[in-house]
């Protein structure tokens, strides 16, 4: 019974790609909410100097830019099959 679940739910992410679409959205919002962050982290600390607050920021929104371009890499992947 449990298989058969997985292969429901399996089928539908490949027929409908709704998951991908989802993540795409998901990491989309990611990266919004890092901007904002960073808007805000520069504004709270406009007396350090410019380097080091471009390196915190830098350092912090590597990561969701990298799930972001992941994501979209593989949304664009998928809808070229």
């Amino acid at each position: 019974m449990l298989t058969q679940a997985f292969r429901w739910v399996e089928t539908r992410l490949e027929e409908g790609a709704w998951f991908r679409r989802i993540y795409v959205g998901l990491a989309t919002c990611l990266v919004w909410n890092t901007t904002l962050w960073a808007q805000s982290f520069a504004n709270a600390n406009a007396h350090r100097p410019g380097i080091e607050v471009a390196a915190i920021i830098g350092a912090v929104a590597a990561i969701p830019g990298l799930i972001v371009t992941f994501a979209f890499n593989q949304y664009l992947q998928a809808k070229g099959k």
